[in-house]
């Protein structure tokens, strides 16, 4: 009995520190800015959204308050996506992205750190991200000058999923199962 009492006690307290977290979800570009378009015709913008709205419920499984930037395919300025708060309670910013290439060949995902940020929480952030995307494939970080992370006072990154250039990581990123391991990745990352 006090064995399932502790188990209770313990589930509980994670619940109540994942509620006092908040996630901002930014999925990049929406309305007449489409992104990046693949040889197929799949849309960057779309299916930032359906990865978004993906890491939106795996988050609020996990009892993180979600706040999406963009919820419908509707073009938001970039100066209206930043997040400055009190930093009160921790937060997190994740902008949603595709990459592509007229190098074919490149792939996996990139997880992209605001180039010149100091703030702990980021590079806490992105090596956490690092981490788990490691166990589903190819990452690589970089550092950018990037106007959606640039004024954020929260640990802020961007993920490109992957290569929408690239004949593999365009049929993953269309997966459902792709989908949800990025999706689990990200949440990993916020809440571990």
């Amino acid at each position: 009995m006090k064995k399932l009492f502790l188990l209770v006690a313990s589930l509980f307290s994670f619940a109540l520190s994942n509620a006092q977290v908040t996630l901002y979800i930014d999925a990049a570009h929406g309305g007449n800015d489409v992104g990046a378009t693949a040889i197929d015709g799949s849309k960057e913008s779309a299916l930032c959204l359906q990865l978004a709205q993906l890491v939106a419920q795996k988050a609020k499984e996990q009892n993180v308050k979600v706040v999406m930037i963009r919820e419908k395919d509707e073009f938001i300025p970039l100066t209206d996506r930043s997040i400055k708060t009190d930093n009160t309670h921790p937060s997190y910013f994740v902008s949603i992205h595709m990459n592509s290439s007229e190098d074919k060949a490149k792939k996996g995902a990139t997880i992209i750190m605001q180039k010149g940020n100091q703030l702990d929480g980021t590079l806490l952030l992105s090596r956490k991200m690092i981490h788990q995307f490691s166990q589903i494939g190819i990452v690589n970080l970089e550092q950018l000058n990037l106007e959606v992370l640039r004024n954020n006072t929260i640990p802020s990154v961007a993920v490109s999923a992957g290569y929408l250039s690239n004949e593999t990581d365009l049929m993953n990123l269309k997966s459902a199962k792709f989908q949800e391991q990025i999706a689990a990745a990200i949440i990993k990352a916020i809440t571990e």
